[in-house]
């Protein structure tokens, strides 16, 4: 059917609009009571779309034949014929959208199955199941299995190997931090690890070289503190650290058979915890004859 319309200058649009407008009614509700299927929703899509394609080229030529008011009028009237077409858009997108998830659901539950299958023969864990991408391309309709299946091989035998790794480097930073104890950061490398990561050998390395390391670092013996004494500043607290006792007998003075005297000038520092026994000593010194001048 054809949507024939009349130029105006006056607000109002004239033409078989709403026959065309039934008619495209009619085309749609047939297409939304129709079950579709993956097989057949194709050339329903194809149907509507060439009728929106349509209903563009209508609009396009006759907006540029009338005046503004009458054009508001008529973007009017096409945007209900829009809203009709986009039900059965909206029919056929559902369906489109609830089969592709049906068969990703399908595929994916049988690669799954393919790849438990395979780790029987693997030295590799359970959970590598997780680890195995499973790529867009994978879904495509237009994608091979065989491709498919020659990919998760080549990505399952890159995870054993990654998993060989990780073990070997577990085994080995456990074994430098029983050797060397704590000087080893032994959490730093674990930390550095990863299950089915690709860097397991690097972070290896980087703990032989730290092991080698510490390995060839002397040890540095822990000096035994050596007990000192405290420093003197006269050789009178010496004697008294010493608590040496000293006894002088002085030959009896007779002035009068003396041959005279001699003076000597000595400095005395005495610390004062020894003044009295130092004043003592003094007496002892006057008492024999042997005189002394206080310098003030």
């Amino acid at each position: 059917m054809e949507l024939q319309l009349t130029p105006q200058t006056l607000p109002s649009v004239e033409g078989n609009f709403d026959v065309y407008k039934a008619d495209v009614q009619a085309l749609i509700d047939g297409f939304k009571g129709k079950p579709l299927t993956e097989e057949t929703v194709a050339p329903v899509k194809s149907a509507i779309r060439q009728m929106r394609t349509t209903l563009e080229k209508y609009e396009s030529t006759s907006i540029g034949m009338y005046f503004e008011t009458p054009k508001k009028l008529l973007k009017a009237k096409f945007a209900e014929l829009y809203a009709i077409i986009a039900e059965g858009e909206n029919k056929v997108d559902a369906v489109i959208a609830e089969d592709t998830r049906k068969r990703n659901e399908e595929l994916t539950d049988r690669l799954t199955k393919y790849i438990k299958s395979k780790i029987k023969d693997l030295a590799v864990e359970s959970d590598v199941v997780d680890y195995v991408i499973l790529h867009k391309a994978f879904f495509n309709k237009t994608a091979k299995e065989a491709e498919t299946l020659d990919n998760i091989d080549t990505q399952l035998l890159q995870l054993e190997k990654n998993f060989a790794a990780f073990t070997r480097a577990t085994k080995k930073v456990n074994k430098f931090a029983l050797v060397l104890g704590g000087a080893f950061n032994k959490g730093r490398y674990l930390y550095s690890l990863e299950k089915y990561g690709d860097g397991n050998d690097s972070a290896s390395i980087l703990a032989e070289e730290e092991h080698d390391r510490l390995i060839a670092v002397p040890e540095t013996p822990t000096p035994t503190p050596t007990p000192t004494s405290a420093p003197v500043r006269s050789a009178a607290v010496e004697a008294e650290e010493a608590c040496t006792e000293i006894t002088v007998d002085f030959p009896h003075y007779e002035k009068k058979t003396s041959k005279g005297t001699d003076e000597l000038a000595y400095s005395f520092t005495v610390p004062k915890e020894q003044k009295k026994a130092f004043a003592e000593l003094l007496k002892e010194l006057k008492a024999v004859g042997i005189k002394y001048k206080k310098n003030i």
